[in-house]
């Protein structure tokens, strides 16, 4: 090989990093040369430093430009220098894989990514889909005439980008992201690492089943649907249950004060998690579970509920969203519920926890096997190299 193909990736929001970080790791060991650039803060991430040199000085000149007040003003409060500056590594790189199709500033960069004849991809993570509007989605049309590829994580998100767009069949490639939690929780399984669940969940829970609801403290959670439900228990049943909100991540205060309020009325024990938690932390949460909920509005393949997959957790999903395919396909083990039963659901789940548990860990080994980095970097490569002449190793 001599040469190797060069990525840039760029993304909007730090919640995205610990992934992306995921991604350019993988796709480093695979012999892909990957530079991600947070495309709003300027923060960047690669393993190559001494081959983006160049890109990188540029960037740290930008970023003394991003310290000035004025220059603030001038030039970040413009789509046009932003997309510009941001265009003018391009020709360091054969491909950039926009992530999370988020403002002007992608729009812009696709026609210029277009004019200088980069290769692009357009990676959708879910909710850039399904919660725009189709005013917005009419608009983004003519930027996706001018990519090469459309990254989406799921089968189902195909055809339902395909049902709403009814083009672009042959630019899609279906590739789900690797998921680096798995590594933290193997290692804490392996070590046998244990916590104190009453402090850790600021109460006495022995005893309890430990229900997750949700995995932030975003709107479209849907956590008022979910503590209705859960009220509408028997109390025989409200007695064996402890649930637990995480609302650190994407964390809104006005949701984090509305679900509180809500929960002040309720006749069940509950912990919110509100403070900041740590990879390890993060893991012992899904580990420490025995029941999750996600009723979200929408969703594609969130890394959060595939991780309660993969520690054996009980799974309860809303019908609406689209997971099917990982019953139809791989034989993953989850109950699908409508908002109307989902306390019926719940209640059948509890009153056979033990045969529901023992269902649910064999769904680890087919997780594994469909997220970790290790097999879903190949799937990476491959669309990559689709649209240029660089080999990679095998």
């Amino acid at each position: 090989m001599l040469d190797r193909m060069k990525v840039l990736i760029l993304y909007p929001t730090e919640n995205q990093a610990s992934l992306i970080k995921g991604c350019v790791d993988n796709l480093h060991f695979k012999g892909i040369k990957t530079f991600a650039l947070n495309k709003n803060t300027w923060d960047y991430y690669t393993l190559d430093s001494a081959e983006f040199r160049t890109v990188i000085n540029h960037l740290e000149r930008w970023r003394l430009i991003m310290h000035s007040p004025i220059a603030q003003k001038i030039v970040f409060h413009s789509y046009y220098l932003l997309s510009k500056s941001i265009g003018s590594i391009f020709g360091d790189f054969d491909v950039v894989d926009y992530n999370f199709y988020s403002d002007v500033i992608y729009d812009k960069l696709i026609v210029y990514g277009k004019n200088v004849g980069i290769k692009q991809v357009i990676s959708f993570w879910g909710s850039d889909f399904y919660r725009v509007s189709d005013s917005t989605k009419e608009r983004r049309r003519k930027y996706i005439d001018l990519i090469d590829a459309i990254h989406l994580e799921t089968i189902n998100v195909k055809n339902d980008f395909l049902n709403y767009y009814n083009d672009y069949k042959t630019k899609i490639k279906v590739c789900n992201y690797g998921i680096e939690l798995f590594n933290q929780i193997d290692e804490l399984v392996n070590t046998r690492k244990s916590i104190d669940r009453n402090k850790f969940y600021g109460c006495n829970v022995d005893g309890k089943i430990i229900i997750t609801c949700g995995y932030n403290a975003r709107k479209g959670q849907q956590h008022e649907l979910m503590i209705r439900a859960l009220e509408m228990l028997d109390d025989s049943v409200k007695e064996k249950i402890h649930v637990v909100f995480p609302m650190t991540y994407a964390s809104d205060d006005s949701v984090r004060a509305d679900v509180e309020k809500e929960l002040d009325s309720v006749n069940f024990s509950y912990t919110c998690m509100t403070r900041l938690l740590s990879l390890e932390e993060l893991a012992l949460l899904r580990m420490n579970s025995d029941i999750y909920i996600n009723m979200q509005i929408s969703d594609s393949f969130s890394s959060s509920t595939m991780e309660y997959f993969y520690t054996g957790n009980i799974i309860i999903i809303g019908e609406w969203l689209p997971y099917k395919f990982l019953k139809s396909e791989y034989g993953i083990d989850y109950t699908e519920t409508s908002k109307s039963q989902l306390t019926r659901n719940l209640t059948s789940v509890i009153s056979d926890i033990k045969n529901k548990k023992d269902c649910a860990a064999k769904n680890k080994p087919i997780v594994r096997l469909l997220c970790s980095w290790s097999n879903v970097s190949e799937r990476l490569c491959s669309m990559y190299m689709e649209l240029t002449p660089y080999q990679y190793k095998q």
